[in-house]
Formats: C-alpha cells, sequence, structure tokens
C-alpha cells in the first residue's frame, strides 16, 4: 500500500519541465536567417562540395597571405626616416 501511494503522489507532481512549451522546428523555407547562407544540394560553390584540392590551395593561400602581412607591416616603420630625409616631407608626413 506505500508502493501504491508513492506512485500515486510521483504522479501528481508536475514540474515546469512538464507545463513548458515544446518548442516547434521551424520551417528554414518560410522562416529564413538574414545572415545564413543556404546552398541547394550538390551546389559547386557550397564550400562542403569542394574538392580537398580546392580546399587546400584556399588554405595555403589564405596562410601565406597572413604570414606576408605579418612580415610586412612592421618594414614601413623602419623606412620613415629615409622617406622624410628623401622626399623632403614632415617627420608626421610618413605616420599619417
Amino acid at each position: 500500500m506505500a508502493n501504491e501511494e508513492s506512485s500515486k503522489s510521483s504522479r501528481s507532481i508536475s514540474t515546469a519541465a512538464d507545463t513548458a512549451p515544446v518548442p516547434s522546428i521551424p520551417d528554414f523555407k518560410d522562416n529564413r536567417n538574414d545572415y545564413a547562407v543556404y546552398f541547394e544540394p550538390r551546389d559547386p560553390n557550397d564550400p562542403q562540395n569542394w574538392s580537398n584540392a580546392k580546399r587546400w590551395y584556399l588554405t595555403l593561400a589564405s596562410g601565406l597571405r597572413v604570414l606576408n602581412t605579418m612580415f610586412a607591416s612592421p618594414s614601413p616603420p623602419g623606412i620613415f626616416p629615409h622617406l622624410v630625409q628623401e622626399f623632403r616631407m614632415s617627420e608626421k608626413g610618413p605616420y599619417i
């Protein structure tokens, strides 16, 4: 009898999870996110459909651009005094 009472009382207890509304799955054809990019199946512009060669090419090209930027960015401040002297610029000119 104790088991029957405990099972009845456990059935009558409701939690917030029981009463919370179940979220519906959005229909992406009607509710498109303005910032999301959608592709058709087998679209050649979809990065997931690119070949491994294209992916590696873009990865290496991007990496080389970053590497070039890292080494090229500190170069101009080192030649500013020479630019000022050669082109008779003001001291603030190269920094603008």
